[in-house]
């Protein structure tokens, strides 16, 4: 009896050890792009000890995970391209482009709705799409607590720039950005866009 009970639980634990996945914060998703020219920080958690192997466009870092399950590689800088596929041990996140990122942060300026600005820019709004631009949303949320690890779930996750992605659920401001910027026309590009009415602005970079 002792004896199958000791089989049960080591064959319960190699279960168990068979099912452990690492996991990303909300930006690791299809579609992303990440920042060309600088090294790229990929980063997560597991299971305490666990082998961690991140694999982008030929390229392969290696890590363990800490006592508290955290990892982190940097992977080396990379020229703008793609799409590639990212992965992470059994993780997959596939149509990763690299680019250029940029942040978008401040009041109603950012959060006004593609929606609301409809019938000044019908034509812009109806014609315009670009694959090689993706959006991000991120969502609003405050937490007197400290600093989160990861961000809501969002609708807008990495999505390429589409009259139907972009209403009603992202501002003005990122999609016309994303179209306009002439830095932006020859590379793959993001906007990730954050704003909360009257609050302080943060800083673009």
């Amino acid at each position: 009896m002792k004896k199958l009970t000791f089989l049960w639980i080591a064959a319960l634990a190699c279960s168990l050890q068979l099912n452990a996945k690492v996991t990303m914060p909300q930006l690791f998703q299809n579609g992303m792009v990440l920042q060309r020219n600088k090294p790229i920080p990929v980063w997560g958690k597991a299971d305490a000890g666990e082998a961690v192997t991140v694999t982008l466009n030929k390229k392969k870092v290696e890590t363990t995970a800490g006592s508290d399950g955290r990892w982190r590689v940097d992977l080396p800088k990379m020229k703008a391209g793609g799409p590639f596929e990212l992965q992470v041990n059994d993780v997959t996140i596939s149509d990763v482009l690299i680019g250029d990122v940029w942040l978008l942060s401040g009041q109603s300026n950012i959060d006004v709705t593609i929606e609301r600005v409809y019938p000044w820019y019908t034509n812009d709004i109806d014609n315009y799409e670009n694959p090689q631009i993706r959006l991000f949303r991120v969502q609003n949320e405050t937490d007197t607590h400290g600093v989160r690890d990861d961000i809501r779930p969002t609708s807008i996750n990495w999505k390429p720039v589409t009259k139907q992605n972009a209403w009603p659920r992202l501002g003005l401001a990122p999609t016309h950005s994303a179209r306009n910027s002439p830095c932006w026309l020859s590379v793959p590009a993001s906007t990730r866009a954050t704003s909360t009415s009257a609050a302080s602005r943060a800083p673009i970079c």
